[in-house]
């Protein structure tokens, strides 16, 4: 493996070691979710801190299968301000990205614009893995 000693080089050194890892391990899946989103949900929770997976894990245990939310519902379910919320989600949003295009499949939130606000929705799969996996932090 070769890369650069940088912040970029080494989250891509990363990504590839955890691809190795996942063509080592047939980890089964402890749920209804698919082995693939086990693998992404467990990715996802080893690259966020605590207060960021209590965040996406709240998302899932909150608002049921097909619900939608918006930051303002989130701020209410969690009794924080809006700000807060939306700093939670850019936090969480950078890790989200990284492993949805590491791992394809379905995304960890849905989101769709109404014209005036963002609308979200954690997918029916994914909030099983997330659910399963539990709020308490997995550290690496």
């Amino acid at each position: 493996m070769q890369g650069e000693l940088s912040r970029d080089g080494l989250g891509a050194a990363r990504d590839q070691l955890d691809e190795l890892l996942r063509a080592l391990t047939h980890d089964p899946a402890p749920n209804g979710a698919g082995p693939l989103m086990d693998r992404k949900v467990r990715a996802l929770c080893g690259r966020m801190g605590q207060t960021t997976w209590e965040f996406v894990h709240g998302c899932a245990e909150k608002f049921g299968p097909g619900s939608e939310f918006t930051f303002e519902d989130l701020a209410q379910g969690f009794g924080q301000d809006v700000g807060t919320v939306k700093s939670w989600h850019r936090s969480a949003s950078k890790s989200i990205n990284r492993v949805n295009e590491q791992f394809g499949g379905a995304p960890v939130f849905e989101s769709r614009w109404d014209g005036s606000r963002q609308h979200y929705r954690v997918p029916a799969e994914t909030r099983e893995a997330i659910l399963a996996l539990g709020k308490v932090h997995e550290e690496n």
